[in-house]
């Protein structure tokens, strides 16, 4: 940040953002939360996509067909 010319006061901001990340990051079930959040969007999508391209669809039953 200081390359791209950050103030002063922006750094001091941006490290207090990272000391309370860090901060949550020490608790192991905060930590599992945002390690879910951040796989689970992929594997729904890659879920709903292969669903779709595996969906199989019902044959007719010309039996009933015969009958009306």
């Amino acid at each position: 940040m200081r390359a791209e010319g950050a103030t002063q006061e922006e750094l001091n901001r941006q490290i207090q953002e990272n000391e309370q990340f860090r901060q949550w990051f020490r608790n192991p079930f905060i930590r599992y939360a945002m390690s879910l959040m951040e796989a689970f969007p992929v594997g729904l999508l890659i879920t709903l996509v292969s669903s779709l391209i595996l969906k199989r669809k019902t044959p007719k039953d010309e039996s009933a067909e015969a009958r009306a």
